[in-house]
Parts: C-alpha cells; sequence; structure tokens
C-alpha cells in the first residue's frame, strides 16, 4: 500500500476505505478476516498504470480506457 500511495494518494485512500468497509462486514457476519486483506489489495495493478492516465481528470478516452485494461505482463 506505501508503494500505490505514493503512486496516486488517492487510489491509496480509496483501498484504505474500501478495506476498512469490509473488516466490518467480516466481523458483522462472521466472515473471514482474509477478505479484508483482499480489499487492501484490489487496486494493486494501478502500479502499474501510467501516471498521466491513473491521475488524469475527468474521462479516459478510447485508447487509455484500453491501457486500464490491459493485463499487467
Amino acid at each position: 500500500m506505501a508503494a500505490l500511495d505514493t503512486k496516486s494518494p488517492y487510489t491509496a485512500g480509496h483501498s484504505k476505505s474500501v478495506s476498512d468497509m469490509v473488516e466490518i462486514l467480516c466481523r458483522l457476519l462472521g466472515l473471514n478476516r482474509m477478505m479484508h486483506i483482499a480489499a487492501h489489495l484490489h487496486d494493486i495493478v494501478k502500479i502499474g498504470i501510467d501516471d498521466t492516465i491513473l491521475n488524469k481528470e475527468g474521462k479516459l478516452d478510447e485508447q487509455e480506457w484500453e491501457m486500464m485494461k490491459t493485463p499487467l505482463k
């Protein structure tokens, strides 16, 4: 998360919010805590996305969106 926070403070804050909500749900529903850990990692692939695309304000164009959908190699 530290690497992602450095690259994109919004994404890191978002991942923390998601993981906090998942932790609460896991406790309420008696689910495994591993889901909370997975929530921290759900945006980790964004580390491989170019900063200009990741931090772009407004909508992505078609080419940028395709780059977001391309699996890391």
